[in-house]
């Protein structure tokens, strides 16, 4: 008996034990329950929202099927963060407050998937983008010290300037409440399948011979890494072929891995207009599966090449609407000496090269 006590006190221990476990297998399994709470109070609890069919002008939710509010019907919507229906000029606008304080900044997400960038000033709400072009002279006219707090001559479309702008402001006004959370240019990066299309040139270093220009065509992917708001890195690797016919001498065959690392700068960028830009940078291959024929009429057997080619690309880009990207580009490899997988008498063991392409290519980015 003087046992039990403690029997008893292990036996609970391990169902308290057990009933937690289960408890909180519970808790992962559970569905995420969000919030929209409506113009009349009522907070409805929704267990999906689908953000491709949420934007600045609706919210549509899971909640025993499908159902839609628009934003003059909800008062905010609790889901990654809250965000707030506002009323600018009689239209009601869905958004998430990123800056408070004397003067507020919010952003939307457009029916067309652009960000757009609210102020609110003395209990009044403006939408920035009719003005996205002269920034400086509007917030100015509607904010009319702000000059003291903050003297740049150019502000920016875009959340990591327009931030700075109101953070400096806020500060000012009130010096004993600095703000936190300054937000920097936010590094963005795609992803992109792309393909071209062009005319490629050959010409033997060692033979001293040129060959008639060629269709060349390459398939790759592309990483675009945006790390400031005029620079950006574009890392592409391609599959290129080519095939060059200069009968009755020699055939020649180049497949080869391509990788080229450039570094791109904008030259033109209007909110919602097509991007312009400009890269270049080196440019290296591999060759891969490719061959060489030499003998009157193409008599020899093929002989393999394998080598490492360097050079350097240049190229043109146009983004419309942030997916999809129209290019040209010249791709030159000046220092290409491939190896020979046999015996060709009169070639030696090597073959020295140059290749010139121009190309039109497209793609599409995630």
């Amino acid at each position: 008996m003087t046992h039990l006590p403690r029997f008893t006190t292990t036996l609970l221990l391990l169902l308290m034990t057990l009933f937690l476990h289960n408890d909180m297998i519970g808790q992962s399994n559970a569905i995420k329950l969000y919030s929209v709470i409506t113009k009349s109070g009522d907070t409805l609890r929704v267990s999906k929202i689908y953000e491709g069919k949420t934007n600045e002008d609706r919210v549509t939710f899971e909640r025993i099927g499908k159902k839609t509010l628009l934003a003059s019907e909800v008062k905010y919507v609790l889901y990654k963060g809250r965000y707030t229906s506002i009323e600018i000029a009689g239209v009601h606008k869905l958004v998430k407050i990123r800056k408070q304080g004397v003067v507020s900044l919010a952003i939307s997400k457009s029916t067309d998937g652009y960000e757009r960038y609210y102020v609110k000033v003395n209990d009044k709400w403006y939408d920035l983008y009719p003005h996205y072009q002269n920034l400086r002279t509007f917030l100015s006219a509607q904010i009319p010290d702000l000059e003291k707090s903050n003297p740049a001559k150019t502000i920016h479309y875009n959340l990591a300037s327009l931030t700075k702008v109101i953070n400096d402001y806020n500060d000012y006004k009130n010096p004993k409440s600095q703000s936190i959370g300054r937000i920097s240019y936010k590094i963005k990066d795609r992803f992109q399948i792309f393909g071209t299309a062009g005319i490629s040139q050959l010409s033997l270093v060692n033979f001293a011979a040129d060959f008639a220009p060629t269709f060349n065509y390459t398939i790759g992917v592309e990483s675009h890494i945006e790390f400031s708001r005029h620079f950006a890195t574009r890392i592409q690797v391609s599959y290129n072929s080519s095939t060059w016919n200069q009968t009755p001498n020699w055939d020649m065959e180049l497949k080869s891995l391509n990788l080229s690392t450039l570094l791109s700068t904008k030259l033109l960028h209007n909110y919602r207009s097509p991007e312009f830009s400009i890269a270049m940078g080196p440019a290296f291959n591999i060759s891969a599966n490719s061959q060489f024929i030499v003998g009157p009429d193409n008599s020899s057997s093929p002989v393999g090449l394998k080598g490492i080619g360097f050079g350097y690309e240049i190229q043109v880009h146009c983004l419309v609407k942030k997916q999809l990207n129209v290019f040209a580009s010249f791709h030159a490899m000046e220092r290409q000496k491939t190896q020979l997988y046999g015996t060709i008498k009169s070639a030696g063991n090597f073959i020295a090269f140059k290749t010139y392409t121009m190309k039109i290519g497209a793609g599409y980015s995630f």
